[in-house]
């Protein structure tokens, strides 16, 4: 049975090094497009096969160490898939607020920087007989709540101190902070009190 276990564990820590390879080089090489739908379902599978190739390799050394690990990797691919949809994915738009002149830095704090709490989910809402500020209300709203809810999931299982819900409350307030500022200091997304608000929520939610 041990040796099952182990050869399972073999194949499918395999087949998740080649998987990674294709996400990688498929995301990369702008010859190969690959779509979001796309990208998601490798991650599933790509999260499943490590899953299960650790669960095997755990039963067969008769030790947790393989699934902590693990989840140590679902951690560093979710901080990947999070700053990508945050920050990189708006690469083309991608310049850094110091190197900026005063016109883009102007229009950014025009269009981009909300510090008035709901002011743009009272906006969507306004107008919420328009069918795109419908779509964008539902996306605003709930994609942010949904957004850090896995760091209420890998922080208390991997970090003691992170079952305490003040030391979770300050890191995951010193994180979302972190993030609207990278968009603030690269020019790009935006930098509104609401995607803060939601984001904590969403996690403390969690």
């Amino acid at each position: 049975m041990k040796n099952k276990n182990l050869i399972l564990s073999i194949i499918f820590y395999i087949l998740s090094i080649i998987l990674l390879g294709v996400l990688i080089i498929g995301n990369v090489n702008s010859n190969l497009e690959i779509s979001n739908i796309h990208n998601i379902l490798f991650l599933i599978m790509l999260c499943l096969f490590t899953y299960i190739a650790s669960f095997n390799l755990s039963k067969y050394i008769n030790n947790i160490k393989p699934m902590t690990i693990n989840l140590y990797f679902y951690l560093i691919m979710f901080i990947i898939v999070l700053l990508f949809v945050t920050v990189l994915s708006r690469i083309n738009n991608f310049q850094l607020i110091f190197f900026s002149n005063h016109s883009i830095i102007n229009n950014y704090f025009k269009n981009h920087v909300n510090l008035i709490p709901f002011h743009t989910v009272l906006g969507y809402i306004k107008d919420y007989n328009d069918n795109l500020n419908t779509i964008y209300l539902i996306s605003n709203v709930y994609g942010n709540l949904i957004l850090c809810m896995p760091f209420a999931l890998f922080f208390p299982l991997l970090f003691k101190k992170q079952n305490k819900f003040i030391n979770y409350f300050i890191t995951i307030v010193l994180i979302v902070l972190g993030i609207e500022l990278l968009q603030l200091i690269t020019l790009s997304g935006s930098l509104d009190i609401d995607d803060f608000i939601f984001n904590i929520t969403g996690s403390l939610i969690m």
